[in-house]
């Protein structure tokens, strides 16, 4: 059953200041609206309860990536796209970068932000993993104030957060001393139906294979060596030996093979060996 588009109402902020001032001046009514690549789903799917929504896609003050020497900064309307895209973030965070990369389709990359993915908390989402491993810091703010909490212990439960009313996610912080050359294997169809990661070490397929390449999973020679490894366990692998039949040729190689098998050619046998006469 499909939503009735009608009943639910969408309004844009002039800014962020705005959009705080309707968050505190009505807490639980206004439910904010960023990428709303999870929202249209529930939508699609006549199971979107929320009726009034706050439009932030686009408020500046949610947006960009500041580069500093001890910290990377992604504010929260950072799409995964941009993610992919920057350059130092491939080099020292590529367990996130590898993690957007697996997030959706293309348009669901474009679409989607850092800070949607976050405040869902879907247990099936890409990115938090990464955040976890990088020591992630988030910047709350709220009509009241702003303050910062770690990621690791923002998670509750279950869709729940260490979030107040009325506050939205304006950062992550990501310290650079922290950032490690790991890579990562998202396990099923894709990102949102299965969410379990796997760290494996460089240098290294994610098959265990000795190839050197960055996108193991995905090279040719490391789904050579995973095939190999499936038909060796299911015991599928078989020896092929050249035989030959009666006639004397190879059966894989002779031109007369089904006819050979229908028709067995029966040899000679060769004549006696005479004796040697003594004079």
């Amino acid at each position: 059953m499909r939503s009735y588009v009608p009943g639910y109402e969408l309004q844009e902020p002039r800014n962020l200041e705005d959009a705080l001032e309707r968050l505190a001046r009505e807490p639980g009514t206004w439910k904010p609206f960023a990428g709303g690549t999870d929202l249209m789903v529930l939508l699609e799917a006549g199971k979107l309860s929320d009726r009034k929504f706050l439009s932030i896609w686009k408020l500046p003050e949610l947006r960009g990536i500041v580069v500093t020497p001890a910290h990377v900064t992604l504010h929260a309307l950072t799409t995964y796209s941009e993610i992919r895209r920057h350059e130092l973030l491939a080099r020292e965070f590529p367990l996130l970068c590898r993690a957007a990369a697996e997030t959706g389709s293309i348009a669901t990359q474009n679409r989607g932000t850092l800070g949607g993915n976050i405040a869902n908390a879907s247990p099936a989402a890409d990115s938090p993993p990464a955040l976890l491993v990088y020591d992630a810091d988030l910047e709350l703010v709220s009509a009241s104030g702003t303050r910062w909490v770690p990621y690791h212990g923002f998670w509750k439960g279950y869709k729940q957060l260490a979030m107040r009313d009325g506050e939205l996610i304006r950062a992550i912080r990501l310290p650079r001393d922290k950032s490690l050359s790991k890579q990562f294997l998202s396990q099923g169809r894709n990102a949102a139906s299965a969410g379990h990661l796997k760290s494996v070490r460089r240098g290294r397929g994610a098959h265990g294979c000795r190839t050197n390449h960055r996108r193991a999973d995905r090279s040719r020679q490391c789904r050579a060596n995973r095939a190999s490894r499936d038909r060796n366990r299911k015991g599928l692998t078989r020896r092929k030996t050249r035989t030959r039949n009666p006639a004397g040729c190879a059966t894989g190689s002779c031109s007369r093979n089904r006819a050979h098998r229908r028709y067995p050619v029966i040899r000679a046998l060769p004549p006696p060996r005479r004796a040697k006469s003594s004079r």
